[in-house]
C-alpha cells in the first residue's frame, strides 16, 4: 500500500490522483466538504486520521463509488439556513464496498425551524437549538460497514438501505429520534449500544410532536426484503426520553427472514418490539426490563406479534407481556419466554429497582439477561474458574508422573514465555480434561 500525506490544502489534489490502493495520512486540520464521484478503486483507498479524530471533516459524499474507507475520522456538520433534518453528514449512493470505521459524526443544533416553545413545527421540520442531519445515509449501496462509530446529536442517526449493510459496535446518543431506520437485503445491525434520545414534545404526535423508536425497520417497496438481523445490542433510556424499542412493518413487499435476538431494553415506552407482515421471524432471548420507579407512569415493556406474521418462533424472552394477535393460527410459536414486570410487586416477575439499578450496570447484553434471569429464578451466580495458587493446586494434585521410554529417537519440549502464559495453557488443559 502507498501512503500519501495530505493536508487541508493538498487533499483536494490527492484524491484527484488516486488510483487506489493509497492511504491517504490526513493531518489534524479542518478539511470542509469531502465529495467523490465515480470513483471505482478495485484496491481500496483508505482516508485516515493517524490521530483520532483530529481530521475533521463537515461532511462526506459518495455517489456510485466503489472501494473506499474512511478511518479514524471526525466528520462534524455546521448546519445553515438551508439544513433540513434530511440532510446527511455522510451520504452514501449507488456506491459500493464502503467502511465508515473508528470515527465520530455529528452535527450542530438546528438554526432555522421553529422555536422550542412553539406547538407546531413550520416546513422545514426543525426546532432552533435542536438536534438535525442524518448521521448517516446508505441509498441503494452493496456491501457498506459501518462500525466503531460515535454518532450523536442529530435527528436520526442513520438511514439505511441497499444489500449487505453492516451496522456494529456503534455508539448512538442523543438523536432527537431514532438511532437506526430503514431496511435493506441482507442488514445486519449488532451490539451497538443506542442511549440518551430527546424527542421534540415526545409523544405529542397529534400535534406535530416526535415519535421514537430506537430501531425502525420497514419495507416501502413491492419485494420482500430478506435476512434482516438485529441482535446483541443495548438500549437504554440514558439521560434521555423512554423511547420504544423496535419497529418492523413489511408493509405489501413484506419481510422475509427477520431475527431479533439478545438484545437488551433498560428503560422504555411500552412497546420493545412490534412486527407486522413478517414471514419467518426469530425473536430469541431479548430483556425489556423498565428503569422507571415501581408504580409510575410507564408500563411494562412487551413484544406484540400482528396477525400479519407468519411461523414466528419466539422463544427464552425475558419480557413485561408477549402477544401473538393471530393466537397461533399463522404458525406463530410463544415457548419458554418469561415475565419481568414492575408494576405489581405481588405477583410473579416482579423485578425491582435494586435489580434493575444492579443489572443497568452489567455490560454486555448477554450479561444483562443472565443477571435478570437469576434475578427471577434465584438461580445463584456462577462460581468463578479458578486461577494463581488455586489452580496450581488443582494441576498438581490431578498431575500424575509417569515414565516411559520414547518410541522415537528426540525429545518434545514445551517452552513458555512467561509463566501466565504456562498458566493459560494449563488452564486450558484443564478445562478440557
Amino acid at each position: 500500500m502507498i501512503s500519501l500525506n495530505a493536508t487541508p490544502a493538498t487533499l483536494a489534489a490527492v484524491l484527484l490522483s488516486a488510483k487506489g490502493g493509497e492511504e491517504v495520512r490526513l493531518a489534524p486540520g479542518d478539511y470542509g466538504d469531502v465529495t467523490l464521484r465515480r470513483r471505482v478503486f478495485a484496491e481500496p483507498l483508505r482516508i485516515v486520521s493517524p490521530e483520532p479524530r483530529a481530521a475533521r471533516l463537515r461532511s462526506i459524499a459518495l455517489r456510485e463509488c466503489e472501494g473506499v474507507t474512511f478511518d479514524g475520522l471526525a466528520v462534524l456538520y455546521t448546519p445553515d439556513m438551508t439544513t433540513v433534518p434530511d440532510t446527511a453528514v455522510v451520504y452514501l449512493q449507488k456506491s459500493k464496498r464502503i467502511r465508515l470505521v473508528n470515527g465520530e459524526v455529528a452535527s450542530g443544533p438546528a438554526v432555522n425551524g421553529v422555536p422550542e416553545t412553539a406547538e407546531a413545527l413550520d416546513k422545514t421540520q426543525n426546532v432552533i437549538g435542536w438536534p438535525t442531519c442524518h448521521g448517516v445515509t446508505v441509498i441503494a449501496c452493496e456491501d457498506v460497514l459501518i462500525q466503531g462509530n460515535e454518532i450523536h446529536h442529530l435527528y436520526r442517526g442513520m438511514n439505511v438501505g441497499g444489500q449487505g449493510t453492516t451496522i456494529a459496535d456503534n455508539e448512538i446518543h442523543h438523536t432527537r429520534k431514532s438511532a437506526i431506520v430503514g431496511g435493506g437485503f441482507d442488514l445486519l445491525i449488532e451490539e451497538n449500544h443506542l442511549h440518551s434520545a430527546k424527542p421534540w414534545r415526545y409523544g405529542d404526535t397529534a400535534r406535530g410532536g416526535d415519535h421514537g423508536d430506537w430501531i425502525a425497520i420497514w419495507n416501502g417497496g413491492p419485494t420482500p426484503l430478506t435476512n434482516i438481523k438485529v441482535k446483541t445490542n443495548r438500549m437504554e433510556t440514558g439521560d434521555g426520553e423512554p423511547m420504544m424499542g423496535g419497529w418492523v412493518q413489511g408493509k405489501a413487499g413484506g419481510i422475509i427472514g427477520y431475527e431479533y435476538s439478545g438484545n437488551s431494553i433498560i428503560g422504555g415506552d411500552h412497546q420493545g418490539l412490534i412486527v407486522s407482515d413478517v414471514t419467518d421471524g426469530k425473536i430469541f432471548d431479548n430483556v425489556m426490563i423498565q428503569d422507571r420507579p415501581t408504580g409510575a407512569v410507564a408500563k411494562d415493556i412487551g413484544i406484540i406479534i400482528q396477525a400479519s406474521c407468519k411461523n414466528i418462533e419466539a422463544r427464552g424472552n425475558l419480557v413485561g407481556s408477549i402477544s401473538d394477535a393471530a393466537k397461533g393460527a399463522t404458525g406463530t410459536v410463544l415457548e419458554d419466554n418469561i415475565t419481568v414486570q414492575r408494576t405489581s410487586p405481588d405477583k410473579p416477575g416482579f423485578f425491582g429497582e435494586e435489580l434493575s439499578a444492579a443489572v443497568a450496570k452489567l455490560g454486555t447484553p448477554a450479561a444483562i439477561y443472565a443477571g435478570v434471569k437469576r434475578g427471577l429464578t434465584g438461580d445463584p451466580e456462577p462460581e468463578a474458574p479458578p486461577a494463581g495458587d488455586d489452580l496450581r493446586e488443582i494441576i498438581a494434585k490431578r498431575t500424575v508422573a509417569k515414565v516411559e521410554p520414547l518410541k522415537t529417537k528426540g525429545r518434545i519440549i514445551i517452552d513458555f514465555r512467561t509463566p501466565a502464559e504456562g498458566q493459560a495453557a494449563l488452564a486450558a488443559v484443564l478445562a478440557i480434561s
